[in-house]
């Protein structure tokens, strides 16, 4: 897929028209909800735009020639359609074709129709036949209200923590995002294996990903699978030259190894993208310490206790000796 911000017009609106339904449905049957739903870019099949563009004017003809004697169907309808209009991917932010959560106030519209609706319809069916059926409206709600309740428990539980949201999100529809971020959760759970797994996953869908390949990197190297860690940080910045964060992994990942100079490099690049980041200052005076420049070591040291990282205490004393004594 293409990166979101050269999607053409034409796809945005196609997304647009087919999320409009989708909200829809979702609304009617909602069954497989996911935290995050990835952009098909061009891959939106021509079928389900025009079955979109058929369902929506139709819904929209059936308003407009009842509007005069159900005026709150236009009112809920053009709600839905006008409150959708920032969210719904004419201008695209992030990665995502569609959010749940977009929907919170567009679907006030639907509830409207809905909610004046019912009571006119039940009307209409008890004056037009000859058996009375008002008794079963409280039983039919009943129902209704049972059904998305154990739709709304089963929901819940998926959100219990990031494990069970994100494996959900997977079992819905494959995204670098939900790989990228089940891995986290895996690796901060120790299975440092299943989580490599999951971000090889994320890159596979989503090659330009700097978030799953630094991650990925990040697990190689806490492996000892530093040759693997160092490429990963190199094709970071490839992408993105101007990251600060990879630059000091990638010296992190150079000292492992004794490139020594070469890490140093890094740490002033990084330095010079984010002078504020105290943790940099801190690794590069380990990387001056081996070799044997205490002052500048101490130095660096002083910036990142400005900057409020104290870093470990018999290092820093070390150091500071060793720059009195061998500046």
């Amino acid at each position: 897929m293409g990166t979101l911000e050269m999607l053409s017009p034409g796809v945005r609106v196609s997304n647009a028209l087919v999320s409009y339904v989708t909200y829809l449905w979702k609304t009617i049957w909602p069954r497989y909800l996911a935290v995050f739903y990835p952009h098909p870019a061009e891959t939106i099949p021509p079928s389900y735009v025009l079955l979109a563009v058929i369902l929506l004017f139709s819904i929209s003809y059936l308003v407009f020639c009842n509007s005069m004697r159900r005026p709150y169907l236009l009112v809920g309808w053009l709600w839905y359609l006008g409150t959708l209009v920032p969210v719904i991917g004419l201008v695209q932010v992030g990665g995502q074709a569609m959010a749940d959560r977009y929907t919170y106030i567009p679907l006030i519209g639907i509830f409207i129709m809905v909610a004046w609706g019912l009571p006119d319809t039940v009307a209409a069916l008890c004056h037009n036949t000859r058996y009375r059926i008002s008794y079963l409206a409280p039983l039919v709600a009943c129902l209704a209200l049972l059904a998305f309740t154990i739709c709304s428990y089963i929901q819940v539980g998926y959100w219990k923590n990031s494990f069970t949201l994100f494996r959900r999100a997977l079992s819905v529809v494959e995204s670098d995002v939900a790989h990228n971020n089940l891995g986290l959760v895996l690796q901060e759970r120790g299975k440092i294996d299943q989580a490599i797994k999951h971000y090889a996953a994320a890159l596979a869908i989503h090659p330009a990903s700097v978030e799953a390949q630094g991650n990925l990197a990040n697990a190689m190297s806490s492996t000892g699978r530093i040759e693997d860690a160092i490429a990963g940080y190199e094709a970071i910045l490839e992408f993105r030259p101007d990251d600060h964060k990879a630059h000091n992994n990638l010296a992190n990942a150079l000292m492992k190894i004794g490139k020594v100079d070469e890490a140093i490099q890094h740490y002033y690049k990084a330095i010079g993208l984010n002078p504020s980041d105290p943790v940099v200052h801190y690794n590069l005076s380990t990387a001056l310490v081996a070799k044997k420049e205490y002052k500048k070591a101490w130095e660096e040291i002083c910036i990142a206790r400005r900057y409020g990282f104290q870093g470990d205490p018999a290092y820093v004393k070390r150091v500071e000796q060793a720059a009195k004594l061998r500046p």
